[in-house]
C-alpha cells in the first residue's frame, strides 16, 4: 500500500525522477522527490531542503559505532516539518560572510533535523546501507583521516546529497 505525501515537492509516482531503487519489499511505499537543491549560492554555502518525514531517532543498545549519548531506548517516533541545510559541513567564517546578522548558534539544526537528515531517508544502519567496509567511501573517520580534518564533499554524499554527515569534523546542533 502507498500512502499520499503532500507537500512542497511531492509527485505523483508516474511523475517522479528515475532510477527509483527498491530499499525493501513488503509493508508500506513512501516515494518523494526530494532534494530540492536551492541554488543560490551564499557566502559558499549550498543549500538542500529536506522534505518532512517521520522516522525513529537515536541509536538502539547494540547498534556498532553508537555513543552512549546517542541511545535512545525505547525508540521514539519523530516527525519533521520541511528545513533546509547545508550541502556540507560549514566553518564559522564562512556562515559569518554569508549571514553577518546572525548567530551561527542559533541557526544549527536541531538534533532531530540533523539525524533525519544524515539517514538521507535509509533505514539501514548507515545511509549508504549496513556493509561496514563502505563507510571508508562515504566518511573520514580514525582509521582513514590522519586525525585531520579534510576540505569538505571529497567523499561521497547520502542520498539525500549531504556530504561528511558522518566523521570529518564534529557536527553540532543546537539544542545537544
Amino acid at each position: 500500500m502507498a500512502r499520499a505525501l503532500n507537500f512542497a515537492g511531492a509527485k505523483a509516482v508516474a511523475a517522479a525522477a528515475l532510477p527509483w531503487r527498491v530499499v525493501a519489499q513488503g509493508g508500506d511505499a513512501r516515494i518523494a522527490s526530494g532534494p530540492e537543491w536551492e541554488r543560490e549560492n551564499v557566502g559558499g554555502i549550498e543549500w538542500v531542503w529536506v522534505y518532512p518525514g517521520s522516522f525513529t531517532m537515536g541509536s538502539q543498545p547494540g547498534e556498532p559505532m553508537a555513543y552512549e549519548s546517542e541511545i535512545v531506548d525505547p525508540p521514539r517516533i519523530v516527525t519533521l516539518s520541511a528545513f533546509q541545510i547545508s550541502a556540507s559541513e560549514t566553518t564559522n567564517a564562512q556562515y559569518a560572510r554569508a549571514f553577518p546578522e546572525h548567530s551561527p548558534r542559533d541557526d544549527l539544526p536541531s538534533e532531530a533535523q540533523w539525524q533525519y537528515a544524515a539517514r538521507g531517508g535509509s533505514r539501514t544502519r548507515w545511509p549508504f546501507g549496513d556493509d561496514e567496509t563502505q563507510f571508508g567511501r562515504h566518511a573520514w573517520f580514525a582509521d582513514n583521516s590522519g586525525r585531520q580534518a579534510h576540505p569538505v564533499a571529497q567523499k561521497l554524499p547520502n542520498p539525500l546529497g549531504l556530504h561528511d554527515m558522518h566523521g570529518n569534523a564534529e557536527e553540532w546542533t543546537r539544542d545537544f
